[in-house]
């Protein structure tokens, strides 16, 4: 195919990607939203999901400013990576520094003007009707991405519980919007307390304090002793 050079062949600010990664995964308690719905053992980091979309998708003479911040990078790749320096240093001796960081990428929001200026660029580059396929989805980070640079975009997966999470994930947002979230937090507190209702007297108080969550646990026979054996454990809060 005759065409220039994608970005992704010259250039990718790979520290600063790789920076943004691991604060993506730093913690438990402030993941992305996505990561909530399933714990998927494959999930790709968002940060790098949208690189690997908009690299392959815009020439290598794109603006590197504008793809930085769409990335939804703080700083520059320099800032970045320094910052993160910072940090590890003070982890290797010990010490306690304030955070360097900005907020962060999944978190920022899209500047308009970088977003039309990109479509702009893929459309010299590709035509009108740009298409970015993922065959092999799994959690949905790839697609997810894709979606929200606002690129028609096909996902496919054979594992039905990823299915499940890439549609909850990448279709019903955009199909259903806000409405879907009160929806779901409104059915969510009601089988909650159904849930409850039905469990709490295997549970029962030990103090002045309900049960903080219910574990419970399917077995199996193991094949040596046929005792009954937990498979895995699961739980509600």
């Amino acid at each position: 195919m005759n065409r220039p050079r994608l970005l992704i062949e010259d250039w990718l600010p790979a520290a600063a990607i790789g920076v943004e990664c691991m604060r993506e995964r730093g913690s438990a308690s402030a993941l992305a939203p996505h990561t909530y719905l399933h714990v998927w053992w494959a999930r790709r980091p968002l940060c790098a999901s949208r690189a690997a979309v908009l690299a392959s998708l815009l020439p290598a003479d794109f603006s590197r400013d504008a793809f930085e911040r769409l990335l939804g990078f703080w700083g520059s790749t320099a800032q970045i990576v320094s910052a993160q320096q910072l940090v590890d240093f003070a982890r290797q001796y010990g010490g306690r520094i304030e955070n360097p960081h900005g907020q962060r990428a999944f978190k920022n929001a899209i500047r308009e003007d970088d977003l039309n200026a990109a479509h702009k660029a893929a459309q010299r580059l590709w035509g009108n009707h740009i298409t970015v396929i993922d065959p092999m989805t799994g959690g949905g980070s790839i697609p997810l991405e894709s979606a929200r640079l606002g690129f028609n975009t096909l996902a496919n997966e054979y594992n039905a519980v990823a299915c499940s999470v890439l549609e909850a994930t990448v279709d019903y947002p955009f199909r259903f919007g806000e409405h879907l979230a009160r929806k779901a937090r409104e059915w969510a507190a009601v089988l909650r307390e159904r849930f409850n209702m039905r469990m709490e007297r295997f549970f029962p108080k030990t103090g002045a304090l309900p049960p903080l969550c219910y574990i419970f646990a399917r077995t199996v026979p193991c094949p040596d002793t046929q005792h009954q054996t937990p498979r895995f454990l699961t739980g509600t809060w």
